[in-house]
């Protein structure tokens, strides 16, 4: 997995926490022509493209697993020609 640690800092003091992704996906369905994409493309022509993830979290001898989301706008991506 990818190494999604984090620190906190609150009132109280810095609080490190370590995450591992355990699983992930990513949305590849911006180029797709199905009747759906047609529908969110005229919807929300910048729908972000999308990387999703399942993450254990580990900190003070506990554990947890939680999600994280990651997006990026589409004309920030550049992409191979084809």
């Amino acid at each position: 997995g990818e190494d999604v640690s984090l620190v906190l800092e609150t009132a109280d003091g810095t609080v490190h926490i370590d995450g591992e992704t355990v699983f992930s996906t990513h949305d590849i369905h911006h180029d797709d022509d199905m009747y759906s994409m047609h529908a969110l493309k005229k919807e929300m022509p910048s729908f972000p493209a999308l990387q999703q993830a399942g993450v254990r979290y580990r900190w003070d001898g506990e554990q947890t697993f939680g999600m994280l989301e990651r997006s990026n706008p589409l004309d920030k991506i550049s992409r191979a020609p084809q």
